[in-house]
């Protein structure tokens, strides 16, 4: 099996929820809009750890996610 396969090599769905400190409502927009790299796998979602970082460092850089939790503060429990 590849080192990329492996099942530390994806993050869950409530894990890029925390990391992005947003609520799944707005994960699941993120996916629906094809905005963020994912794989589906049955009825899950599995998120690729490297794609996933470049993403994230991407978006950070140009400044991309200052609105992604602005409607989540206050579902956020």
């Amino acid at each position: 099996m590849n080192d990329w396969v492996s099942e530390d090599s994806f993050y869950n769905y409530d894990e890029v929820c925390k990391i992005l400190r947003v609520h799944k409502n707005t994960l699941t927009k993120l996916i629906d809009e094809m905005k963020i790299p994912y794989l589906r796998v049955g009825k899950g979602y599995r998120f690729p750890k490297k794609l996933f970082g470049d993403w994230l460092r991407s978006n950070i850089e140009n400044g991309n996610l200052n609105d992604f939790g602005q409607n989540d503060k206050t579902n956020m429990g």
